[in-house]
């Protein structure tokens, strides 16, 4: 009858590794990217690249306990890139 619940507690023990292991990934691939972006600020493919980096990163910082800490810096990062983009449009 609770199985349901069982369930959700063993989802929720998963281990933290994998998120970890993606956080970094992501946050290479986003560092990639904003050095990209250093070197041609009006590319505009970049900037979408970039954007859907962020959006990424933003889900799997939530879930890693490691990054979760630079959620904001992420927020922050996403609102600079949208004030550059509507800067070029």
């Amino acid at each position: 009858m609770f199985n349901f619940m069982k369930r959700q507690r063993e989802k929720e023990t998963l281990p933290t590794a994998n998120y970890d292991d993606e956080a970094n990934e992501i946050a290479a691939e986003i560092n990639v990217l904003e050095r990209q972006l250093a070197a041609t600020p009006a590319d505009g493919e970049i900037h979408k690249a970039l954007m859907l980096a962020y959006n990424r990163a933003v889900k799997i910082y939530a879930k890693s306990r490691h990054h979760r800490q630079h959620i904001d810096t992420v927020f922050i990062k996403m609102d600079e890139l949208r004030n550059i983009i509507r800067k070029n449009l």
